[in-house]
């Protein structure tokens, strides 16, 4: 009896891996003979029930975080489109003093705690018809290979072979 008593013990503050470690060593015990199956029985079910709530416990934070995620994405949404809505504003604005500055004499104004004036910017080109200037001014970027992974998926399932590569089953955690 003492060899398993070290399994039975408050599940509370035990981590699910110390859990899970703790089942197979007693489920190994008890394939290899040093503790009885129907001694062990009762101490494996109060392990699985301890493993079963800490699963479903994990599952319900993921889920919240799942939901803080979507939370999140919402609002970092709402903020862009807000965002957005300030640029607009604040380009509205500048135009607005552009065309009112141009109007005054000194094309400025100012004042002891901000002055606002126009300035000329750095020259820059402007295109009236891009098929008129010389290819020797472009700039020819080339092509960036993209793996379409659904067609070679699609290909492999109608039984074609695609060198480099192979459809593979993997698992996932499912929390419904």
């Amino acid at each position: 009896m003492n060899t398993y008593k070290k399994y039975i013990r408050r599940t509370n503050n035990i981590k699910l891996y110390e859990l899970t470690a703790q089942y197979q060593e007693l489920l190994d015990l008890i394939e290899s003979g040093e503790i009885e199956e129907d001694v062990g029985k009762d101490t494996l079910e109060a392990i699985n029930d301890a493993i079963e709530t800490k699963v479903v416990n994990i599952a319900k934070v993921i889920k919240h975080l799942e939901y803080d995620t979507m939370i999140v994405k919402v609002e970092k949404d709402r903020m862009a489109i807000k965002q957005k809505s300030i640029e607009r504003n604040r380009d509205n604005l500048k135009n607005y003093l552009y065309e009112q500055l141009l109007l005054i004499k000194d094309n400025k104004v100012k004042t002891p705690t901000i002055t606002v004036s126009l300035k000329k910017n750095p020259p820059a080109v402007e295109v009236d018809d891009v098929n008129l200037i010389p290819n020797e001014y472009f700039i020819v970027i080339p092509e960036d290979k993209k793996l379409d992974k659904d067609s070679v998926k699609k290909a492999i399932k109608d039984g074609e072979e695609v060198p480099g590569a192979r459809l593979v089953q993997g698992m996932s955690v499912n929390i419904k």
